[in-house]
């Protein structure tokens, strides 16, 4: 998918039933991208089957929760020393690479 394009959140139509622009690098699930491939929603990449709304669901709460940390996390850097922040930062780093591994299907 190229920069320009763009088309809906899956997660969002199927757990919600709303239509959502992707964020792509605003979005926790988003891979950047570099010399080799382009970013890509790490979902889609992996092949989740989110026809299961139940799935959708949880993995949208996962996603506003990463966003959410990743939100605080910013706040904290603006007040606290730098060693918490760099803690915090790699906790979530660590989910999402947990959530990577899980096979979802």
């Amino acid at each position: 998918m190229s920069q320009i394009e763009t088309h809906s959140c899956q997660l969002r139509l199927v757990a919600q039933g709303q239509i959502e622009q992707c964020l792509q690098e605003r979005c926790s699930f988003w891979e950047p991208g570099g010399a080799v491939a382009q970013g890509a929603c790490l979902i889609e990449r992996l092949g989740v089957d989110i026809g299961r709304s139940d799935l959708a669901t949880y993995l949208l709460e996962v996603r506003e929760r990463l966003e959410h940390a990743r939100d605080v996390a910013g706040r904290i850097a603006k007040t606290l020393p730098s060693d918490f922040c760099a803690l915090e930062l790699k906790r979530i780093h660590a989910e999402r690479e947990w959530l990577a591994r899980v096979d979802w299907r």
